[in-house]
């Protein structure tokens, strides 16, 4: 369904609202129906940089499920940052992460990942010594191939041009026009009737359902991460 056809739906329901407001609430459902099901994934490349701990995500990203090294996939660290202490490679003797980096046979045992907004953190693993202060440290190695897997939100519909089409699979377009008309059903106002908006998201959740289900399929597209140095 195009843009136009969504408004109008909406509009047999809610004829005093305007274009822009439904637009923009359409935007919020396909925020919504995205985030909980997950139905569109995406990946991203990049390489690894010297002493570069962050690389800046794309602001599309919704979960980051899955990165690998080299194609190796490597674990989460869980707590990031604030779970243990993290040193650079410039750091001084017996302080930071000048020691010699542990051998590992699998980027699995060497490289963790963590998350912090929309910035992923990629580190190493430290050699194992007794005056050393930090378990892990920034990563020591260029030129590794960084490959992230993300569920991300659709494009958004823009003002000016009704003929759009949302990146949602097309059975679940009318799912947007359920969610909008549930919204203003909820507002002050004439049309204010919380039963028939629980009808209509009782609908936008049976759609959701479906989405999970065709989610699972694994549709994915692929893209850059932007670098950022830390």
């Amino acid at each position: 369904m195009t843009l136009k056809e969504l408004l109008e739906v909406v509009q047999l329901h809610h004829p005093g609202q305007g274009e822009t407001m439904i637009r923009q609430g359409l935007n919020r459902a396909q925020d919504n129906f995205s985030a909980k099901t997950g139905i569109l994934k995406a990946t991203a490349n990049d390489t690894t940089v010297v002493a570069q701990r962050g690389y800046t995500l794309h602001d599309e990203m919704l979960e980051l499920y899955r990165v690998e090294l080299d194609t190796e996939m490597i674990p989460k660290l869980i707590g990031g940052a604030l779970s243990v202490p993290i040193g650079d490679v410039d750091d001084e003797a017996g302080v930071g992460s000048t020691a010699t980096p542990v051998t590992a046979k699998a980027k699995a045992d060497k490289y963790a990942w963590y998350l912090d907004c929309k910035t992923l953190y990629i580190v190493e693993k430290c050699a194992a010594t007794v005056d050393y202060l930090y378990e892990w440290q920034s990563v020591s190695t260029a030129g590794m191939k960084i490959k992230v897997y993300y569920t991300r939100k659709a494009a958004k519909y823009s003002a000016n041009d009704l003929t759009l089409v949302s990146e949602l699979p097309s059975q679940f377009h009318e799912a947007l026009s359920f969610k909008v008309i549930s919204d203003f059903y909820k507002l002050p106002g004439e049309t204010f009737n919380l039963q028939v908006a629980g009808y209509f998201d009782q609908e936008f959740e049976k759609e959701v359902r479906e989405g999970k289900k065709y989610a699972k399929r694994g549709h994915q597209r692929t893209g850059f991460i932007q670098p950022w140095s830390y």
